[in-house]
């Protein structure tokens, strides 16, 4: 048995080995009783159409006020975060230390252009309602 973790969500998902791409011959053997499962997800297969060009990065946007964009919002909702957390620290150098780290952090998700990605993930993990384009 195989196991995935996530270092971010700390889950661990353990794999065994009936989890895998089945054949359509497989398939149909495991659905003998329900032909019209197959059918559907063949029916579904043909509605689903996408096409991967590889070397393209498309990102959800998320969908921040007017006259901002994600990078800035990440960035001020970020920093608005950190404050909160910092609330009762006394030690001015652990402070700088914390807000150079998040500067550091945000250079990098932003240059990628991750900035949305991470909206995203953070209200997923807030429980707020949310829609992407």
């Amino acid at each position: 048995m195989r196991a995935l973790c996530s270092p971010t969500a700390g889950a661990v998902r353990r794999y065994t080995a009936q989890q895998y791409l089945r054949t359509p011959r497989e398939m149909a053997v495991l659905f003998a009783d329900l032909p019209e499962a197959l059918a559907n997800s063949v029916e579904i297969a043909r509605r689903a159409s996408l096409i991967l060009r590889l070397g393209e990065m498309h990102m959800p946007h998320y969908p921040v006020p007017d006259g901002t964009n994600a990078a800035d919002f990440l960035r001020v909702e970020s920093a608005r975060g950190l404050e909160r957390r910092l609330a009762l620290e006394r030690d001015a150098a652990r402070i700088e230390q914390r807000h150079a780290r998040l500067q550091s952090e945000l250079d990098v998700i932003c240059q990628m252009g991750f900035a949305s990605y991470f909206l995203i993930c953070r209200l997923s993990r807030s429980g707020t309602p949310h829609s992407v384009s």
